[in-house]
């Protein structure tokens, strides 16, 4: 039987179970042919009978005790039917070896007569307890079988997946080194300031992208991006030697639409403070944290706050350019969503908040959980950062 050999799991491994268990379930629960059972009732009966008479040295009443275990074992071990054929059976030896006047089938007197009837009843009872038991645990056998070979097959289902999604992850990260070399390849030898500029700023937006639903594919069936993770895994080719960034927030799963585009708006923002904010400077630093707070039983509040201290005051823009418009699309597709840009003079700083139903507390993906610290960077970082005018001034 698939999975008879376990029980219990530990980190999804099936247990061993006890050798001498398995025996005894096999035993009891095994459907037996006509002739197997015809073997136990002649045993059982036999052996009861041996018994008696061993017994008869030492008194010479009770004649149908003795079969009251043999019963029990033919019941259990054969099923109801051979159990009352035991019952019978055992009264007709017992009468006949043991009821006196010895080796007839005379009728009984009164008084044997009801010893006879409280077998029979005593007896009967016996042999339905144990089939109850027997059927009781075939049943459980059957259904422990049955949950074993599911496991079995979801076991196998998930590993299938898990090397569809690694092919996928492989074959996007190959498309993505192919549209890199072609952008790279289609560049003049010769081109202008400006052509290089919109070939970093495209290629680190195409690798920020491509971190984004990496993330997703990592997460396995969970269509949610964890928030700390995606956080990491887009600024990763900003991250020197020195610590230039502090995250802080709890785990937060958001979707993969505003995961994504979040990933898209976290580079515009390094990227800009690594060419005109905290990060032009060594002593420059960078905070990224998010809440999600609860309002009521049925919707939170989640923000995401940027802000950078010890960089040049910022300046604000005169126009809002493309970049500052992707930064405000995180939140469009999210409930009363809003993005705060300031300028204050302390350091640059961006708020991205909506509203969201409040997950349950079980509601959390467990997949998107295991996923982090998967991610990989897409490209060497040298690649995402040279060259990169991130921002236009005017966008800020």
């Amino acid at each position: 039987m698939p999975g008879a050999y376990t029980d219990g799991e530990e980190d999804g491994v099936p247990r061993p179970r006890p050798t001498l268990l398995l025996r005894i379930e096999a035993v009891l629960a095994k459907q037996r042919t006509k002739w197997e059972c015809l073997a136990w009732l002649a045993s059982a009966l036999g052996a009861a009978t041996l018994v008696r008479m061993a017994a008869g040295l030492i008194t010479s009443g009770v004649p149908f005790a003795f079969y009251f275990p043999a019963v029990s074992v033919v019941a259990i071990f054969t099923g109801w039917r051979c159990g009352l054929i035991a019952v019978f059976a055992s009264a007709a030896i017992a009468w006949f070896l043991f009821v006196p006047p010895l080796y007839t089938l005379h009728a009984p007197a009164l008084q044997q007569g009801l010893t006879v009837i409280v077998w029979f009843v005593i007896a009967s009872a016996q042999v339905f307890i144990a089939a109850f038991l027997r059927s009781a645990l075939q049943r459980a056998l059957w259904s422990e079988t049955r949950y074993r070979t599911l496991l079995n097959e979801q076991k196998q289902v998930t590993g299938h997946r898990e090397i569809q999604i690694g092919e996928l992850r492989h074959r996007l990260k190959n498309l993505l080194t192919v549209i890199e070399a072609l952008a790279k390849s289609s560049k003049d030898r010769h081109a202008t300031p400006e052509v290089q500029s919109f070939l970093s700023r495209f290629l680190g937006r195409l690798h920020a992208l491509g971190a984004a639903a990496d993330l997703v594919l990592a997460g396995g069936r969970q269509v949610s991006i964890e928030c700390g993770t995606l956080v990491r895994a887009t600024l990763s080719p900003f991250m020197g030697e020195r610590p230039r960034f502090n995250f802080l927030g709890p785990e937060l799963h958001l979707s993969e639409q505003t995961g994504s585009t979040l990933g898209l708006a976290l580079h515009e923002l390094a990227t800009n403070a690594l060419k005109y904010g905290a990060l032009t400077r060594d002593t420059g630093r960078v905070s990224i944290e998010w809440t999600a707070t609860r309002l009521d039983a049925q919707m939170e509040r989640v923000e995401i706050l940027w802000r950078e201290h010890g960089g040049p005051p910022p300046t604000p823009p005169e126009k809002e350019g493309f970049g500052t418009r992707l930064i405000r699309s995180v939140a469009a597709r999210e409930r009363e969503g809003e993005v705060q840009i300031s300028y204050d003079p302390a350091g640059f700083s961006c708020c991205i908040a909506f509203l969201r139903p409040a997950p349950s507390s079980q509601s959390e993906p467990a997949a998107a959980r295991a996923a982090t610290q998967r991610i990989g960077s897409l490209a060497p970082a040298t690649e995402v950062l040279v060259g990169d005018e991130g921002l236009e001034p005017s966008t800020r």
